[in-house]
C-alpha cells in the first residue's frame, strides 16, 4: 500500500515480483560481503531507504522496472522480503535515456569498479555518438556532466579499453590497481599482459608497481602503444617542482618531532611495525640520494660550462 506521498510522486511497497532488473544497468559488479551485511540490516529493521522504478507493461500488465536501488532489490530478495519500498517515477523513456539516468544516480557509489565505470563511460559515449554529436571535446564534456565528474576521469577510463581482456579482468578483481592500470594503457596489448603479470606475481605494492611499469616503458621504447604520449622534460620539470612542495608541506610537521617524541611513539609497537618503518625510511632516503646525485651532477656540468664560457670570453678580450 501507498506509505506516503511527496510532490506528486509516490513511496509505494511493491512485491518483488512485479519489479524486473533494468538489463542496460551500469552496475554489475556487487561486492558479496557488503552484500550480505546490507541484507542483514534489511532482515533485523527492515528496507530504509526506498529506491527508484518506473512503470512498463507487461503482458498487458502494470509491472516495474528499477532505475535505481539495484543492491537493495537483491537483498530484499535474499532475506526473503515479499515487498520492495520505491518511489515510482511516471516517465516514459528509451533504454538509452535509462541507462543515462542509471548512471547519473549510480555513479558516484564506491562498489562500481573501475571497469564498470569505463564500459559505462564507453556506451553514454556511443549513444551521444548515435544522436549526431560529433565533436569528441564535447561528447567528453557532456559525459563528465553526467557523471558529475572531471574531463580527466572520463578520458582515463575510455582509455581503460585500450587494456587487453586478460588485464582488464584484473584491474575488476583489483589485482591491478587504477593508476596502474592507467600507466599500462600506453603500452602495447602484449607487453600488457607481460607486465600485469610480472606485477601480480611479485606482490607488488601500488607505488612498486608503478615504478616498475615506468622503467619498463623507459628501458624499451619499442613496448609502448603507437600515439602514446611521452612526458617532455617542462611536463616532468612541473611534476618535479610539485613533487618538492608536496614533499616539504607532508613532512614538515613530521621532521619537526624530536627524539623523544619518536621513542614514546614506538615503544609499544611490534618489532615488525619497527623494521617496516625502518625498510620505508631507508629506501625513501636512498630514491632521494639518487635525486641529488643527478641534481648534483647536472649542476656541476652547467658550473663547468659556465666557467669555460667566461674563460673563453676572457681570452677574447685578451687577444
Amino acid at each position: 500500500g501507498i506509505l506516503d506521498v511527496r510532490q506528486g510522486s509516490s513511496v509505494l511497497e511493491i512485491p518483488l515480483s512485479l519489479i524486473h532488473r533494468f538489463d542496460g544497468q551500469p552496475r554489475t559488479y556487487f561486492d558479496p560481503e557488503k552484500l550480505q551485511a546490507l541484507a542483514g540490516s534489511i532482515r533485523e529493521i527492515g528496507q530504509q531507504d526506498p529506491g527508484l522504478v518506473r512503470r512498463i507493461k507487461k503482458d498487458g500488465k502494470d509491472e516495474f522496472q528499477l532505475i535505481d536501488g539495484e543492491r537493495r532489490f537483491i537483498a530484499c530478495g535474499m532475506v526473503r522480503k515479499k515487498y520492495f519500498r520505491a518511489t515510482v517515477e511516471e516517465c516514459d523513456i528509451t533504454p538509452e535515456e535509462q541507462f543515462i539516468k542509471s548512471l547519473a544516480m549510480n555513479f558516484g557509489h564506491a562498489e562500481h569498479t573501475s571497469m564498470e565505470k569505463a564500459r559505462a563511460v564507453k556506451r553514454v559515449w556511443d549513444i551521444l555518438s548515435a544522436k549526431g554529436a560529433k565533436n569528441d571535446s564535447e561528447i567528453i564534456q557532456k559525459i563528465a556532466h553526467v557523471c558529475s565528474s572531471s574531463v580527466t576521469f572520463v578520458r582515463q577510463h575510455l582509455g581503460l579499453l585500450r587494456l587487453c581482456p586478460d588485464v582488464q579482468k584484473y584491474v575488476e578483481s583489483g589485482k591491478i590497481h587504477f593508476q596502474v592500470a592507467i600507466a599500462l594503457t600506453g603500452l602495447k596489448q602484449d607487453a600488457q599482459l607481460g607486465i600485469a603479470s610480472h606485477i601480480i606475481i611479485k606482490q607488488m605494492d601500488h607505488n612498486e608497481a608503478l615504478r616498475h611499469v615506468r622503467e619498463q616503458r623507459i628501458k624499451n621504447k619499442e613496448i609502448l602503444a603507437p600515439g602514446a604520449r611521452r612526458r617532455n622534460p617542462c611536463d616532468n620539470y612541473a611534476i618535479f617542482k610539485t613533487f618538492l612542495k608536496l614533499l616539504s608541506k607532508s613532512s614538515s610537521g613530521m621532521l619537526d618531532m624530536n627524539f623523544n617524541t619518536f621513542k614514546i611513539m614506538f615503544e609499544r609497537r611490534s618489532r615488525e611495525d619497527i623494521l617496516d618503518a625502518i625498510k620505508v625510511i631507508k629506501l625513501t632516503i636512498e630514491r632521494l640520494k639518487g635525486i641529488e646525485n643527478a641534481l648534483n651532477d647536472v649542476g656541476q656540468k652547467r658550473l663547468d660550462e659556465i666557467s669555460q664560457m667566461m674563460h673563453g670570453e676572457k681570452k677574447a678580450q685578451a687577444v
